[in-house]
């Protein structure tokens, strides 16, 4: 039997040269696109009542540029419980 070892993070270049030595196997994943997080704003808020128009989610997108999905998860997150 061998054992499977999976890691993920969004900060490759901070880990060990040691540690990314034991995986072998490194699949790059980047982060997403500006039509991406537009779509990805929309789900999060899904069908919480706002007056937002689709020129606002492009402009949330533009202003997220470099950010991950799971950043944009808590930024909705975060303004949904304000």
């Amino acid at each position: 039997r061998g054992v499977l070892t999976l890691g993920a993070t969004n900060c490759p270049w901070d880990l060990d040269p040691a540690i990314r030595r034991r995986f072998v196997k490194r699949i790059y994943i980047p982060l997403p696109e500006k039509e991406a997080r537009q779509i990805m704003f929309k789900i999060h808020i899904g069908s919480t009542p706002n007056e937002l128009s689709d020129q606002d989610y492009a402009i949330m997108a533009d202003k997220t540029d470099g950010f991950s999905g799971s950043d944009i998860s808590g930024v909705v997150q975060d303004a949904l419980m304000e």
